[in-house]
């Protein structure tokens, strides 16, 4: 079987997502990146609509980085992808099943959260879910939008909602700061730039 293929553009957080996990787990892959707004080489017949990121696996083709995220820890002896009790796993499948809809959106665009007092649950959530011990699957799905969140700085309600949880800002910065996370990540100037461009080309807007 060929080499895990992950094909993505640069400086997707989603993407940024698989690829620290990848490296966390020391695997072999080969990484079929475009510019921004692009589409890799060799990427329509896994997905002729384009959707990135995609992880292909002999004839297996996922395109959800949380999906793929355990999809590679059941399969590659991930130690502890979640917390062995169930309350507290729970918690955090809980977690994983928000992000996407309440924070990285906050990630990708200038926007505030559509309603308010719906993230400051999302928040709640979060925080309940806080618990030390080594990487989980949290670390990959929340560390790489905390990093791009940090790079917006604090002016935003939402990030002051954050940082008025100090234990929660903690966890969320451990994550964001771990090797795996950080040895992955796109230089904040490089991607500015390469946002700048995309735009400039039309690839985004």
């Amino acid at each position: 079987m060929r080499p895990l293929q992950l094909y993505s553009d640069f400086g997707c957080p989603y993407a940024h997502r698989v690829l620290a996990l990848l490296t966390e787990l020391g695997l072999e892959f080969d990484h079929h990146e475009s510019p921004i707004g692009a589409h890799p080489d060799g990427l329509e017949p896994h997905s002729p609509s384009g959707r990135l990121p995609i992880l292909v696996h002999g004839d297996l083709v996922l395109g959800e980085s949380v999906v793929i995220l355990e999809y590679l820890a059941d399969t590659f002896g991930f130690d502890a992808p979640f917390h062995a009790d169930p309350t507290s796993r729970a918690r955090q499948r809980e977690v994983l099943a928000m992000v996407d809809v309440h924070l990285t959106p906050l990630a990708l665009t200038s926007g505030v959260p559509p309603n308010m007092a719906r993230f400051e649950e999302f928040l709640d959530v979060l925080t309940r879910a806080v618990l030390p011990g080594p990487p989980s699957l949290l670390t990959f799905a929340l560390g790489p939008i905390w990093l791009r969140l940090r790079w917006k700085g604090d002016a935003a309600e939402f990030m002051r909602s954050i940082r008025a949880r100090p234990l929660l800002e903690h966890w969320l910065d451990a994550m964001a700061d771990q090797p795996s996370v950080t040895a992955t990540a796109p230089a904040q100037t490089a991607l500015k730039r390469a946002l700048q461009s995309a735009r400039a080309a039309g690839r985004i807007k």
